[in-house]
C-alpha cells in the first residue's frame, strides 16, 4: 500500500480559524471503528468522525456506500489504518474523490508483522515483497503507538487545540499502561500460551505476550483437511477448549470445527469503536480460555 502522510496542506486548512465553534463543524473520516473511539478520546469531541467499515462489515471485503464516499468528500483528513484489503483496493478512488485532502496511514509509523494470511491482493504482496499483517489496532502497545500518532495529527489540524489533545493523550495513555500491566499480569500466570482462532488477526498481541496464535482460516480460506487435522491435533494436546471468532463471521463452520475439539465457541469483536473495553475483554476471555 502507498504510503499517506500528513502535507502542508493542513496549514491551509487550519488558516480559516482553529476556535472550538469552527473546529466543532469539521468531520474526519478513519477506516475503522477503533480509529474513532481514539480521535473522539483524543480530541474530546473537537471533530466528528466518518467510519467508513460499518458494524458488522468485514475490512477485507467491505465496499463504501455511496453516502459515505460523500462523506468522505466533505472531510476534512482521513486517517488510514493501513494495508486492510478494502483500502489497498479502494484508496485511489478517496483520492480522486477529495484530491486535497490529507492522509495518513496508521501502520507507517508500527512496525509490521509478516502476515500468516493474505486475501489474493498482489498489489500488496508486489509493493511489500510479502504481505503485512493489517491488524495493528489490536494490541495494547500499538494502541499506545496509535494514540500518539493521532495526537499528532490532530494537533496539526487544530494548533490551536494541541494542550487540550496532548491533555487528553496523556489521559488515555494511562489507561493504556493499567490495560498493559493488567495483561502481564493475567498472561504470566497463564497455564498455557495457545490459543485457537478463526480468522488470524490476533499475532500483535499474541507477539506481545509471548502466546501462539493457532488459526483456522488460512490464506483467506477454510483449511485443507491436512492443516485442520493438524491444527486439531496441537490444539487436543495444549488442551485447548474454546475457539474464538470473530463477531462479523459466519459461526457455522466454527461450529462445526468446535464439535471435533469439544471446545466452546466464543465471539470476540476486534473491530469495536470502544477500543480499550473490547481490548481488555479479549485479553480477559485469552486468559480464561488459558486456564486448566
Amino acid at each position: 500500500m502507498k504510503r499517506f502522510l500528513i502535507v502542508p496542506l493542513l496549514l491551509l486548512l487550519v488558516s480559516c480559524g482553529t476556535n472550538q465553534e469552527t473546529s466543532a463543524r469539521w468531520t474526519i473520516t478513519v477506516s475503522i471503528a477503533p480509529y474513532k473511539y481514539f480521535v473522539e478520546t483524543i480530541s474530546g469531541g473537537d471533530f466528528e468522525v466518518n467510519v467508513m467499515v460499518p458494524p458488522g462489515a468485514s475490512p477485507h471485503s467491505y465496499e463504501p456506500y455511496p453516502d459515505q464516499l460523500k462523506n468522505l468528500e466533505n472531510s476534512l483528513a482521513y486517517i488510514a489504518n493501513g494495508n486492510l484489503d478494502f483500502e489497498i483496493f479502494w484508496m485511489e478512488r478517496f483520492r480522486a474523490i477529495n484530491p486535497r485532502i490529507p492522509f495518513v496511514s496508521i501502520a507507517d509509523s508500527i512496525l509490521p508483522l509478516e502476515s500468516t494470511h493474505h486475501h489474493g491482493n498482489e498489489e500488496t504482496d508486489n509493493e511489500h515483497g510479502g504481505s503485512f499483517d493489517p491488524h495493528i489496532w489490536l494490541s495494547p502497545k500499538n494502541g499506545m503507538l496509535i494514540a500518539r500518532e493521532i495526537t499528532k495529527f490532530l494537533s496539526l489540524l487544530n494548533p490551536g487545540h494541541t494542550t487540550l489533545y496532548n491533555r487528553n493523550f496523556e489521559l488515555l495513555a494511562d489507561s493504556i499502561k493499567r490495560l498493559e500491566a493488567e495483561a502481564d499480569s493475567l498472561f504470566s500466570l497463564a497455564d498455557n500460551k495457545h490459543f485457537v482462532i478463526y480468522h488470524p488477526n490476533l499475532a500483535y498481541l499474541a507477539e506481545e505476550y509471548s502466546l501462539v496464535e493457532l488459526a483456522i482460516e488460512q490464506e483467506g480460506k477454510e483449511p485443507s483437511p491436512s492443516s485442520l487435522a493438524k491444527l486439531i491435533d496441537i490444539a487436543e494436546a495444549e488442551g485447548i477448549n474454546t475457539l474464538f471468532i470473530q463477531k462479523e463471521f459466519d459461526k457455522r463452520y466454527a461450529r462445526s470445527i468446535a464439535r471435533n475439539l469439544d471446545a466452546e465457541v466464543v465471539v470476540i469483536d476486534p473491530l469495536a469503536e470502544y477500543w480499550l473495553g473490547s481490548m481488555r475483554e479479549i485479553i480477559g476471555l485469552l486468559y480464561k480460555s488459558m486456564e486448566r
